[in-house]
């Protein structure tokens, strides 16, 4: 890798951490807004899932909705699973390796803490906390991997959503919740 491509991806990585550490994490989850699941709607589409459900989840019912999470018989999971390995193709293909080994290294821990704080003042039980911010982290992984793959438009809804103060909280078969 030249200086040049190695400032360009530090560049990158810096504006990333920047973006993410600026958002008020979390600070709309509960209330529902249009917008929002029509951004949601908007990513599924563009990734190819037509047969789903958008169900929105105040914070009281995030810890009963917690339980029932699973990727079991899920169209939606079905989409998104090997979008990763795809990606990394995608990657490898354009000499991106080192890029996304500084996104995949630094990204999560740079998230963490802002997600975190984010988390803990909008819920009260720790495996609710613990899972928000690391729902918030793999998301944030997913948006940099895929920008990297040069396939971004796909998860900029995601992006607007999270820095809408909104998340998608999970999955239950077709049905994907939205915070």
């Amino acid at each position: 890798m030249t200086v040049s491509q190695q400032t360009v991806n530090i560049n990158r990585l810096e504006q990333m951490i920047e973006t993410y550490s600026s958002i008020d994490w979390f600070s709309n989850v509960g209330k529902k807004e249009e917008m929002t699941e029509q951004q949601l709607q908007q990513c599924l589409n563009q990734l190819g899932v037509s047969d789903f459900q958008i169900e929105w989840v105040t914070i009281q019912e995030s810890a009963d909705v917690y339980q029932r999470l699973t990727f079991q018989d899920s169209r939606i999971w079905e989409a998104i699973r090997d979008l990763p390995d795809r990606w990394t193709e995608k990657i490898t293909e354009n000499s991106h390796d080192a890029a996304l080994k500084q996104v995949v290294e630094f990204l999560p821990e740079a998230v963490f803490q802002y997600a975190f704080d984010g988390a803990y003042k909008q819920f009260d039980e720790q495996k609710l906390i613990n899972y928000m911010t690391g729902m918030a982290m793999y998301l944030t992984l997913m948006i940099a991997v895929s920008d990297l793959a040069e396939e971004g438009e796909q998860f900029e809804p995601i992006r607007q959503m999270i820095a809408s103060g909104h998340i998608p909280f999970g999955i239950e078969g077709n049905t994907i919740y939205l915070m």
